[in-house]
């Protein structure tokens, strides 16, 4: 399908059509695309979820005949196209993420120069996204972005929200317990109000922003801790249990002796150094956590100066881990990416949310990486399963990075990701960013 004053680029449809023909099982085929304003949008691999906040798939994109006769024709739906690739993507699944290439493949190249900007028709596409999640049986609210306006959650951040892709607000029924498990040093840092504890700073923003029912807080500190962290942490409220784990600090220790000590049928991972900033932001991670498929769930998180700190991680062109748009400005328009709920290699441990049957199946967080790269080699464990990692983009923190933690990176650290090097190839974002 193409528009009134789209151009192919040279040679594009030939190397479609021959990728076609030599993948067998494929059954799609799309590749990037040039938009009028010049920028490309570079796309991942097959991610269904992505086609609930933007037509990902886009124009020149090659759907065997059988496929369309399964899934039916075009609609006189206001946006056919991407009512369209919705169906293809409920009839086909998210397949198996150790083959993502298995029935619909991406090619990363430039085929076509769209005359239109597909931000356009995000208002009409609206329609086509409700109707897809309500024959999924999601509950949630699409909303088209207002452009000029600002979220309630980014006007406090000083960000604009993003208007190239829709918002999706789910609906959490019969919300789970969630066992927020924080493993703290005592670590303090500097603050414009003076020198603060930090896990006494994120306890507050946890119990007083946060708006969700079934709470359980778990805090874990290691040998040496200064037994007045243990008073203040009880103090600020009645639902904080104290854990203590023998040795120097170890994240992967600590969080899985926190893990133990508490029932939540979710878990949820929070550095000592994060602060809350909008009341729903537990209950969007919840929502996304409680999917089929999905064993970890992250977020947004950024720095004190408002820029980027974690927006997923995928893997650089030296085949390690990397925080993608880190240092950036927040809520910018990248095709979903940072602000959208997107699928990702891995998340942040800083703020993970996963289920405890996942967390548990996998053996929790590898205690030999005490530091660094235990939460890239847990999500990877949850892939090596068939589950799915997402970045929720539509939830916001701060994280004062580093406070918890020596930032630096060993060799063992790197031989551990090096490790996983046939399940790190497939990452979806690898050729896109």
């Amino acid at each position: 399908m193409l528009g009134a004053g789209d151009s192919l680029e040279p040679g594009a449809l030939r190397q479609m059509l021959e990728s076609a023909d030599e993948a067998d099982g494929v059954r799609v085929v799309y590749a990037d695309e040039r938009l009028p304003d010049g920028r490309t949008h570079a796309k991942p691999s097959w991610m269904p979820r992505a086609l609930d906040h933007l037509d990902v798939l886009g124009r020149l994109t090659l759907v065997r005949s059988d496929l369309l006769s399964e899934v039916g024709p075009l609609t006189s739906d206001p946006a056919p196209e991407w009512d369209l690739h919705l169906r293809i993507a409920e009839h086909l699944g998210a397949g198996d993420p150790l083959r993502p290439a298995e029935q619909v493949l991406h090619l990363p190249f430039t085929s076509v120069a769209r005359a239109d900007d597909p931000a356009d028709s995000l208002a009409t596409g609206a329609a086509a996204v409700r109707a897809s999640l309500a024959r999924r049986g999601v509950d949630a609210a699409v909303r088209p972005p207002a452009v000029g306006t600002r979220s309630s959650a980014d006007t406090a951040l000083g960000t604009a929200s993003a208007p190239d892709h829709l918002s999706i607000d789910r609906v959490v029924a019969d919300p789970p317990t969630v066992s927020v498990v924080i493993p703290t040093g005592g670590g303090e840092r500097d603050t414009a109000d003076g020198r603060v504890r930090s896990v006494e700073v994120a306890l507050a923003s946890l119990v007083e922003v946060t708006e969700y029912p079934e709470l359980e807080i778990v805090v874990v500190t290691s040998e040496g801790t200064d037994p007045s962290v243990v008073e203040a942490c009880r103090a600020i409220d009645p639902r904080v249990r104290m854990v203590g784990v023998p040795g120097s600090f170890n994240f992967s220790r600590s969080i899985n002796a926190g893990v133990a000590a508490s029932s939540g049928e979710l878990v949820l991972l929070l550095n000592d150094d994060t602060e809350i900033l909008h009341a729903d932001w537990l209950t969007r991670l919840v929502a996304i956590g409680r999917e089929d498929g999905v064993g970890a769930v992250g977020a947004r998180l950024l720095y004190g100066d408002r820029s980027i700190q974690h927006a997923g991680i995928a893997m650089s062109a030296d085949r390690t881990p990397s925080h993608l748009l880190i240092r950036e400005p927040s809520g910018l328009p990248r095709f979903g990416v940072g602000t959208a709920d997107l699928e990702f290699l891995a998340v942040t441990g800083a703020c993970l949310l996963t289920p405890r049957s996942s967390f548990e199946e996998v053996g929790g967080l590898s205690e030999w990486l005490p530091l660094s790269y235990n939460d890239v080699d847990y999500c990877l464990k949850l892939r090596a399963i068939g589950l799915r990692t997402v970045c929720a983009g539509s939830v916001r923190l701060i994280h004062h990075e580093s406070v918890t933690r020596d930032a630096h990176v060993s060799d063992r650290e790197h031989a551990a990701v090096t490790w996983w090097s046939a399940v790190t190839a497939l990452d979806p974002w690898y050729w896109g960013m």
